[in-house]
């Protein structure tokens, strides 16, 4: 008779508990792949154009995000006396203008104006598509 060894595959508590933290540390540390734009200093360039108006974000508190064609897009902290509610603001102005605002909570914002349209994702980044050009990180415009 002969006698057959079953070995046990079974993983040891250390081992599991290794792998978990391994996965969590993964898991969180891909989950927000951009950076707050407001922990970092304004330079000339976030600053608004003189003559863009703003009603629903705060013009002080602007960053600048792409250019394109003649299109500038800016995101904003929401004006305190806003009557949108909202945690940012995307804007688009053109040729120094302000074309358009919207504030939101996300996950995203989406705005068009005379043949633009942009969209800024709060977290994760925008997917540039066959029809979507990803201008920044959180940013991606499409023209009609």
């Amino acid at each position: 008779m002969k006698k057959i060894l079953i070995q046990d595959n079974k993983l040891g508590p250390k081992t599991v508990v290794a792998a978990t933290i391994c996965f969590i540390a993964t898991f969180v540390a891909g989950c927000s792949t951009s950076e707050n734009p407001f922990d970092q200093d304004r330079s000339a360039d976030d600053e608004l154009p003189a003559t863009a108006e703003t009603f629903a974000a705060n013009p002080e508190t602007t960053r600048n995000l792409s250019t394109y064609d003649n299109f500038e897009f800016f995101i904003a902290q929401p004006s305190s006396s806003a009557d949108s509610q909202g945690d940012l603001c995307l804007l688009i102005v053109e040729d120094d203008i302000t074309a358009t605002e919207s504030c939101g909570e996300g996950p995203i914002i989406d705005i068009g104006v005379q043949g633009v349209r942009a969209q800024y994702y709060f977290e994760g980044e925008a997917e540039e598509t066959d029809a979507w050009e990803k201008l920044a990180p959180n940013l991606r415009v499409k023209t009609y």
